[in-house]
């Protein structure tokens, strides 16, 4: 919505002033299109091409102790020092530990308190852990 619609009035805008700029006709006209989606489809291929790698999220894509998760079940978002927290396995408000290891949420990160939320998470207070 957003974004598209201001794109798509921008790209018949452009449209119409280098077909009126260079005076095309039709065939050129249709030449410009295809190579510019060509090019369009090349450009998103190196998205494939060089990628990115997941993130390190417990329970998701690592486990709590940092090795890597094969399949994924809810289940797997509680470990021992969340498991008494009564946390939401539906809630997404990411939280980096000081292990680099992402949490989906500082309840899940085992902390009892915290202040903010998302990337305003000002601090997250006292790990919960049992031993």
């Amino acid at each position: 919505g957003a974004t598209t619609f201001p794109a798509a009035a921008l790209g018949m805008f452009l449209g119409g002033f280098l077909m009126k700029r260079y005076r095309m006709g039709l065939l050129t006209a249709s030449k410009l299109v295809f190579v510019l989606s060509f090019l369009a489809f090349i450009m998103s291929l190196s998205v494939f091409i060089t990628g990115c790698e997941n993130g390190d999220v417990a329970g998701i894509t690592v486990s709590y102790n940092g090795s890597k998760v094969e399949t994924w079940g809810k289940q797997q978002l509680l470990s021992s020092c969340n498991a008494d927290c009564s946390c939401s396995s539906q809630q997404w408000d990411p939280v980096c530990g000081a292990n680099n290891i992402t949490y989906v949420s500082a309840c899940l990160a085992g902390c009892k308190s915290s202040t903010g939320s998302g990337k305003h998470i000002v601090s997250a207070r006292g790990r919960t852990d049992k031993k």
